[in-house]
């Protein structure tokens, strides 16, 4: 059978989605043979991970596709309901166990609850905007004179017009908008390969949460 790489990737840049792909690089703090990594290691990394973002074409798409139903992969292990399938052109995205991906076209509303100078970095990594931030007795603090967000973190604003919760309070609420970052777990059941010098397009899975996070 004749296959024609340069058909899927028209499709795939056709019908794919926006994504930021970042690489990951394991430290000392990471153990692949158990997929586990030091929690109590004052470097700071993630997962025992510092990623680095790629620079993708601005042509380049995925094709995400929802999971749905429980499959165990002979390479993978359990594909659960709520992880992707991601396909892409190996020439373009090259993807090993552990990079990360951040749907750019995907935006979801999240509320949590923090407290001030002690946990204000939000639970998501890739925040779109702030949605309200308020205390539990109804106080509405306002972005640019009460505070003000530094990537994932809420950062209080001293002066005489600005407020913040007392210490001691109550937590307040955050609602914001963000990409979901899903993590790469390898090549599901096919082993990459190319037609007439061009590379063929790789099928893998996207998992909400780090394999190692679960443990």
């Amino acid at each position: 059978m004749h296959l024609r790489p340069e058909r899927f990737r028209k499709a795939i840049r056709r019908h794919g989605k926006l994504v930021e792909w970042w690489k990951a690089i394991p430290t000392s703090d990471y153990n692949p043979e158990t997929n586990a990594y030091d929690r109590d290691s004052d470097t700071a990394t993630e997962y025992g991970h510092i990623y680095v973002k790629q620079t993708l074409d601005n042509s380049v798409r995925a094709l995400i596709q929802q999971v749905t139903k429980e499959v165990v992969d002979p390479n993978i292990g359990m594909i659960q309901v709520g992880d992707l399938h991601i396909s892409f052109m190996p020439d373009e995205i090259n993807p090993v166990r552990m990079d990360k991906f951040v749907l750019l076209e995907t935006v979801e509303t999240t509320r949590e609850v923090h407290d001030k100078d002690v946990a204000d970095v939000l639970h998501q990594a890739d925040v779109v905007d702030i949605v309200s931030v308020q205390s539990n007795d109804g106080t509405v603090y306002v972005e640019g004179v009460d505070f003000e967000l530094d990537g994932a973190e809420i950062v209080w604003l001293d002066g005489d017009e600005s407020a913040s919760p007392p210490a001691g309070a109550p937590g307040y609420v955050v609602e914001y908008r963000y990409h979901p970052v899903y993590w790469y777990l390898g090549v599901r059941g096919q082993t990459r390969g190319e037609q007439d010098g061009v590379p063929l397009p790789c099928n893998g899975v996207l998992t909400l949460k780090h394999p190692a996070a679960v443990q």
